[in-house]
């Protein structure tokens, strides 16, 4: 996806108005900016590794870009929140 795509902007703007008062959130978006390289490349050496990523955007990016413009963002971050931590447990074994 291009990098000014609607999701993308969608998100960025969720993430930085959420960590200017959110130290928790915060938190997990530097977290995730840690182990996003790792987790990317645990994917990449999957066979099924465009599946994997599409599973990810279906699950993860269309809903929270969708609650966002809904005005939903606790749930739009609650979303996010589960699944770095799902990513974080299934490809780098932490908990």
């Amino acid at each position: 996806m291009p990098d000014d795509c609607d999701e993308l902007q969608t998100l960025r703007v969720l993430r930085d108005k959420r960590k200017l008062y959110d130290q928790q959130f915060s938190a997990l978006v530097d977290e995730y900016y840690r182990i996003a390289p790792a987790i990317v490349s645990a994917i990449d050496h999957m066979p099924d590794r465009l599946a994997r990523y599409r599973d990810i955007y279906e699950r993860m990016v269309v809903p929270c870009v969708a609650m966002v413009k809904q005005n939903r963002e606790n749930d739009a971050v609650q979303l996010y929140t589960d699944t770095v931590l799902e990513l974080k447990r299934r490809y780098l074994g932490e908990a």
